[in-house]
């Protein structure tokens, strides 16, 4: 959908990743807009497809499937696993993608329902990145353990359609997926004067 935004910016919105998504430009043909905004929300897509825990058909979903064995994936994830590892070691250890056998113990329906620490102990065992036999493109999880992309998949689609609508368009562009952004270009002044 296309939305005006005033007399120069328009919003094509989508949602995706459970989550409002828009790519803001400037006023243009509606057919263009159009074009520039399903790029962005086919890549964003795509990713949720691939990376979602909720999908049976996705490559989380596969991962988990061979749970104890060594599999190889592709090159895509890889990069996604060693950015995880990357965040891991930066936020010593608070990230973790394999923090997904959490969800047992925490339920996000909206409540403010908290498990009891009994519950989030007996799950902490089956967290660790660290637990992971990990040397790209070979992956190894430990049975009962489960990866969660939820973490970083956002913001990896908005760099993924940045990059795309970056390399096909000139005009600039925000794209914002559930607040997570990334801008292409300042607007440049139309009147000419400089600003100190």
């Amino acid at each position: 959908m296309v939305e005006p935004l005033g007399e120069n910016l328009l919003a094509v919105k989508f949602v995706a990743m459970a989550s409002p998504c828009e790519v803001l430009l400037p006023a243009m043909e509606h057919y263009a807009a159009l074009a520039i905004g399903a790029i962005a929300a086919n890549e964003a897509l795509r990713i949720e497809n691939k990376f979602s825990r909720y999908r049976n058909d996705s490559v989380t979903a596969w991962i988990h499937a061979h749970r104890g064995a060594a599999v190889d994936v592709d090159e895509e994830t890889a990069a996604l696993i060693d950015f995880a590892g990357q965040c891991h070691e930066l936020s010593d250890g608070l990230f973790d993608i394999t923090s997904g056998v959490l969800r047992r113990a925490w339920r996000f329906d909206g409540s403010d329902c908290v498990p009891e620490r009994a519950a989030v102990d007996r799950l902490l065992p089956l967290v660790g990145f660290d637990k992971l036999r990990w040397l790209s493109p070979r992956l190894m999880l430990p049975a009962g353990m489960e990866l969660d992309f939820g973490g970083i998949g956002k913001e990896y689609a908005v760099d993924r359609a940045y990059e795309l609508l970056a390399a096909r368009h000139q005009a600039p562009f925000l794209v914002n997926f559930g607040g997570d952004l990334r801008a292409s270009t300042t607007r440049t002044s139309t009147t000419g004067a400089d600003c100190a």
